[in-house]
């Protein structure tokens, strides 16, 4: 017990000792606290006052100062016994003058003139051509849209109450625009008039096929290739209901367009021939010819009324065609064939021209022609040996027809029976089971012996 306590003892006055020894160690510097606040305080007041271009005299310790010999302090006066023998005196002006010298920054002399404001316009003179080009093509837009609206407005206005007479529906009451009431805006050169609602027809589609005054590049083009034979352009199709016409196809054409509609329509290059001396033979005016097929129904169709017509619009019309077996244009590659047969359509088609200066009541009378042909089809009837002739022709082209599809399906064929056994093949060459495979090339080559032997046939006689 009393051991312990006095182990106590013993460690409690050495923790003391040691407190007191790091705290003795922490206030080594003590003595020069002062000093080291005293000068802090010195550095700020240099810092806050300004600098003096005169002798500054830094005091680092007061109590060191006063202890140095008289010695230590710096003088500022000039001695001119110290520098005797160089030269001869110093002249303080000079020396002042030449620092001053060194020490100057040289002068820039700056003028003040007047800035350039002038714009030098012929350096940009492709800007104000494009520019320039811009604004007429805006120009002849706007003209051009406008003027063939007005050229469409102005046929509708002419034709509408004949149409409404002799048709139940004429235009599209659904699309109601007001530039062009009852005309479908196809284009803004495009405007077709839907009719409808008459016995022996289906529909008639009226298109205005104008020339294109909002494009200015293709004004420029058409006046340089046609010149003034660039006019505007009506197409008036009828599709005939089907018992409204005999079998037979037909052109009046002008010769300028005969060659095109002949290879461009399947109808006319199937069952049509051109007529030598059409003019004579049907007093036609000059400048038409005539694709017939049946000469019976070519020389009915071509009466009178249809040769006054043909004569007082000699320059607009440019065809008159009629055909029981249109499908529209030709497949000009001969390598391509139709899968499908197309439909027939029995149809009349009028194509005539007019321009903007045309006086829209002076067509009227082509509208007429065309419910003139209409009611005409109908009572016209082939004869027996013009009927056989025409189920002829269409027996002919059917067979046509059948033979270069039939070389497509077999061709067609075959590449599919290939591409079959292609499949058989690799589905053998990927097989893992060996006996597996094994089988699969026996039942293959049995197949091909099967196919390569001549076909026999086996006759039953009966005694």
């Amino acid at each position: 017990m009393r051991f312990s306590s006095i182990l106590c003892v013993t460690l409690l006055i050495s923790c003391i000792a040691s407190v007191s020894y790091c705290f003795e160690e922490d206030n080594e510097f003590a003595d020069f606290e002062f000093e080291e606040d005293q000068l802090e305080i010195k550095d700020e007041q240099t810092k806050t006052e300004p600098q003096k271009v005169e002798k500054v005299v830094v005091v680092e310790n007061t109590e060191s100062f006063n202890d140095l010999d008289d010695d230590g302090i710096v003088e500022d006066e000039f001695d001119q016994d110290e520098f005797e023998g160089f030269g001869g005196e110093v002249d303080m002006d000079d020396n002042k003058n030449f620092n001053s010298k060194k020490q100057a920054e040289p002068k820039l002399n700056i003028v003040n003139k007047v800035p350039y404001n002038r714009v030098l316009w012929h350096n940009y003179w492709i800007e104000l051509l494009f520019i320039c080009g811009l604004v007429v093509y805006f120009i002849n837009y706007t003209m051009g849209k406008n003027k063939n609206i007005k050229i469409a407005n102005a046929w509708l206005l002419s034709h509408r109450s004949f149409l409404e007479d002799n048709f139940a529906l004429v235009g599209d009451d659904t699309k109601k625009d007001e530039s062009t009431p009852g005309f479908i805006k196809e284009s803004d050169s495009i405007y077709s008039l839907w009719c409808s609602g008459r016995t022996l027809v289906e529909g008639m589609l009226v298109e205005l096929k104008l020339i294109k005054r909002q494009d200015l590049l293709s004004i420029t083009m058409g006046h340089l290739l046609f010149g003034k034979k660039n006019a505007d352009q009506a197409q008036i199709k009828v599709e005939l209901s089907k018992d409204s016409m005999d079998t037979f196809v037909m052109a009046i054409c002008s010769k300028k367009s005969a060659s095109r509609l002949f290879k461009e329509l399947t109808d006319l290059k199937q069952f049509c021939v051109s007529v030598a001396k059409s003019e004579d033979k049907y007093n036609l005016p000059n400048g038409f010819s005539v694709l017939s097929e049946i000469a019976e129904a070519t020389s009915a169709i071509i009466d009178s009324r249809v040769l006054a017509i043909l004569s007082k619009y000699s320059n607009s019309i440019e065809s008159i065609h009629i055909s029981d077996q249109y499908s529209g244009l030709a497949i000009q590659d001969q390598d391509t064939q139709q899968a499908v047969k197309p439909e027939m359509k029995k149809m009349l088609i009028i194509t005539y021209t007019f321009t903007d200066k045309t006086d829209m009541e002076e067509l009227k009378p082509i509208m007429q022609l065309v419910i003139y042909l209409i009611e005409k089809l109908k009572r016209y009837k082939l004869s027996r040996e013009g009927k056989m002739k025409a189920d002829k022709n269409r027996q002919r082209v059917e067979e046509e027809y059948l033979k270069n599809t039939h070389q497509s399906r077999m061709e067609a064929a075959a590449l599919k029976k290939e591409e079959k056994r292609k499949a058989d093949k690799e589905k053998l060459m990927n097989e893992d089971n060996v006996e597996k495979q094994l089988r699969m090339e026996k039942k293959m080559k049995r197949k091909d012996a099967k196919k390569s032997m001549p076909k026999m046939k086996s006759m039953n006689i009966h005694l």
